[in-house]
């Protein structure tokens, strides 16, 4: 069932929530997303540093002389294809109990608290927690920090993503 989904454009729904599972359950999971949290946490912060390098690199090439300036652009782009690699390579994990990509889309639990009753927002306004008063603003960078799984509400990582 899980190969079918890199042909869905949906999120799969969940056949059980977090109420639905056993502590033992909810802990194993959890201890599960442990390693994934903290390998894209490094790789986004290892990502950071390499874009921060090249983009110095780049400035360093407009400051030192003509002669170094193929160097430091050549910096520049290794560190621009050093860094989408790692974008590449460090994607969102998934959630351990359903399965579901955790940035994909919104389903019924808030993706900061986990509280149930996430309200999906329309064409003209964006996602919000009636629990926690969140908004999940839709822009190129994530405006709230992912703790649980907005799918069954399994609550992963309690410094988020």
């Amino acid at each position: 069932m899980k190969s079918l989904r890199l042909y869905s454009e949906t999120p799969m729904t969940p056949e059980r929530c977090v109420s639905d599972y056993r502590p033992e359950e909810l802990s194993r999971f959890q201890e599960a997303f442990k390693p994934q949290a903290e390998r894209f946490r490094r790789n986004q912060q290892t990502g950071n540093i390499v874009l921060g390098v090249a983009f110095l690199s780049a400035l360093a090439g407009v400051i030192f002389p003509v002669a170094f300036v193929p160097w430091f652009i050549g910096g520049f782009i290794v560190g621009l294809l050093v860094y989408l690699a790692l974008l590449i390579l460090s994607p969102m994990p998934d959630c351990p109990a359903c399965h579901n990509k955790l940035d994909e889309a919104f389903g019924d639990f808030c993706p900061e608290c986990g509280a149930r009753g996430l309200d999906r927002g329309g064409l003209l306004r964006d996602p919000a927690c009636s629990s926690c008063d969140r908004t999940m603003r839709r822009s190129r960078t994530r405006g709230y920090k992912i703790r649980a799984c907005t799918f069954c509400g399994m609550m992963l990582d309690e410094e988020g993503l």
